[in-house]
């Protein structure tokens, strides 16, 4: 289940870290928000499939 603000939170959270690192928040926060994307799509599929289990 999306949970806006904790995925905001982490996204600031990676983007400072990579920012330290030498990368640009922009590129991180797209990059986790492709990763956060994905596991979401994932989540639902497995719901999903449980619920026609069911």
């Amino acid at each position: 289940m999306t949970q806006p603000d904790r995925v905001t939170e982490v996204k600031t959270r990676c983007a400072e870290i990579g920012a330290e690192r030498g990368l640009r928040r922009e590129f991180t926060e797209d990059l986790y928000s492709l990763i956060i994307g994905e596991a979401c799509e994932l989540e639902a599929m497995i719901i999903d499939e449980q619920m026609d289990v069911s």
